[in-house]
């Protein structure tokens, strides 16, 4: 709650991440947007927040009322939108706006740069836990399961949960060397 802070003239804080699936951001805290369905989703591309996935920078709207691009319609005020890198790639962005316009400067926007490399910081470490017990889940499989047909199931299954992967196939070569043979599927119909 520290960001929202009168004195600081912050009015909404929100973490958008980024889901590598639908192109969405996905907001995942926030402070000050009561009013919200707690899975809020804004559509790749769309709002004023798409631009440092775009391009990798701060963007600062002194209007957001003013910018067509604006989406939420929660402010009359300003907005400053920061990326969140992992390894120097937007996965997300923070969001920060005032009900006044023109709200922020120079002071603002390094305190929100350092802010947003916190959360990319704890959203890093998140995805490395979450990594680790993918394998460590698959390891457990790989040394449980002495069936190919059903360890190559569960190997697939981990590997698109772990990718975000809406389908996926193993094929092996045939006898022959010459083609490929489906060896497990996500994909029923397949």
């Amino acid at each position: 709650n520290g960001l929202c802070d009168p004195a600081l003239g912050y009015d909404y804080v929100g973490v958008f991440l980024l889901d590598p699936a639908t192109g969405e951001r996905v907001m995942t805290a926030r402070v000050g947007w009561s009013d919200l369905p707690d899975e809020f989703r804004i559509p790749a591309g769309q709002g004023l927040s798409a631009r440092p996935l775009e391009d990798g920078q701060l963007h600062y709207t002194p209007s957001v009322r003013a910018d067509p691009r604006y989406v939420t319609g929660l402010s009359t005020g300003s907005e400053v939108d920061v990326p969140l890198k992992i390894d120097g790639v937007p996965v997300g962005v923070l969001v920060v706006e005032s009900r006044e316009a023109d709200a922020f400067g120079p002071d603002d926007f390094e305190i929100l740069t350092a802010a947003a490399n916190l959360a990319a910081i704890a959203a890093g470490r998140i995805r490395l836990v979450n990594t680790q017990q993918a394998l460590i889940a698959t390891m457990a499989a790989l040394s449980a399961e002495l069936q190919l047909e059903k360890l190559l199931d569960a190997v697939l299954e981990r590997a698109s949960a772990l990718i975000g992967a809406s389908g996926a196939e193993i094929a092996i070569l045939d006898e022959a060397g010459t083609g490929l043979v489906v060896a497990a599927t996500t994909n029923p119909s397949g």
